[in-house]
């Protein structure tokens, strides 16, 4: 099986990144996403079971937050991991 990958970072204001997580949650709504940069582009078909994980850090005043999404193309046997819960509040 082959790998592709697609990496992409900058350095953007908070209404960038909103259309950025906006633009991601219809994607997922369609079941595509389609990323896109410098002449690279990457497609992804969405399953409707997608492990979720978010890491967040506050250190010396640096704060950093990770979303992860992660799925199989491929239909696994997977034990329903749905019964954690987390919010995220303004």
């Amino acid at each position: 099986m082959s790998t592709k990958k697609f990496d992409y970072e900058s350095l953007q204001d908070a209404d960038s990144i909103k259309t950025y997580l906006v633009s991601l949650t219809d994607s997922i709504e369609k079941g595509r996403i389609i990323l896109k940069s410098n002449g690279e582009k990457m497609v992804m078909r969405v399953d409707d079971l997608m492990k979720f994980s978010v890491q967040a850090k506050k250190k010396d005043g640096i704060n950093k937050l990770s979303i992860k999404l992660s799925w199989s193309e491929i239909k696994p046997v997977i034990k329903d991991q749905r019964s954690s819960t987390m919010s995220i509040e303004s």
